[in-house]
């Protein structure tokens, strides 16, 4: 089983993809709302949160493990993977996938939007350093938290076309979405860029670290998939309804 997590809705998009890659395989999410958003917190704070939830999804039987969050993964996976090696074989992160993804781009300039928390960590930087390439990082303080919570679509708009501004102002031809929140507010981002006259390919990494989550997993499973969340959240249960359809979601205090 896989047990993906995140620090709510953000790492859904991930466990889809997952998911249409291969509808056999057996899915474990969590989400923990309760101590939401991650990128807006100390790591080490982060840090405490997601060794407790990557505990539970190993007594709850999951043999390989996704940090389907930016935060998570800058915070804990790679420096641990870095110092230790040791996880390595039974996590997946997101910066390495995102960077192998866009290893081929030997031109152009990248820009990162993510939260202030990865983008303090420089783990980008690092990664595309390692194959050439140079980023730039841009942090939005609140739009994980808008997505995460419901706000309306206008304060996310606004801050979105905040971020655009800046990314504008950098130069940008591919834009990475450096926050597993923000593909639920793509369209904005288009939207923005189409206001600008700008053409900026927008790079979503669910898809890469889907391929690379299955490329390290061999288990034959059963097509199960459950929900877990460390507090109840109607805009939760309401992604999952929209991305897999009628599900349960568990609420566990850890």
């Amino acid at each position: 089983m896989i047990g993906i997590f995140d620090s709510g809705i953000g790492g859904l998009p991930i466990a889809r993809a997952i998911r249409d890659l291969d509808s056999t395989v057996d899915l474990l999410y969590f989400g923990d709302v309760a101590h939401a958003p991650y990128g807006t917190k100390d790591p080490e704070v982060v840090q405490q949160f997601v060794l407790r939830v990557m505990r539970h999804l190993r007594l709850e039987g999951a043999t390989l493990l996704v940090s389907a969050c930016n935060s998570a993964s800058v915070t804990v996976i790679r420096p641990l993977m870095d110092l230790f090696g040791i996880l390595e074989s039974g996590v997946v992160e997101m910066v390495g996938p995102t960077v192998q993804a866009l290893n081929q781009k030997q031109s152009g300039r990248i820009v990162v939007v993510a939260t202030p928390t990865t983008v303090r960590s420089g783990m980008y930087e690092q990664g595309f350093a390692s194959v050439g390439l140079k980023v730039s990082m841009i942090a939005c303080p609140d739009l994980a938290r808008a997505i995460e919570f419901g706000d309306s679509k206008a304060e996310i708009q606004r801050q979105v076309e905040r971020a655009v501004e800046e990314v504008l102002l950098r130069g940008c031809d591919t834009l990475v979405l450096g926050c597993t929140h923000y593909p639920f507010a793509r369209s904005f981002f288009e939207q923005a860029f189409i206001k600008h006259e700008c053409r900026v390919e927008i790079f979503d990494p669910a898809q890469a670290v889907a391929s690379y989550t299955l490329s390290r997993y061999s288990e034959k499973g059963e097509g199960k998939i459950r929900f877990l969340v460390s507090k109840y959240s109607p805009i939760f249960e309401q992604r999952v309804t929209e991305l897999f359809g009628s599900h349960s979601v568990e609420e566990v205090i850890l």
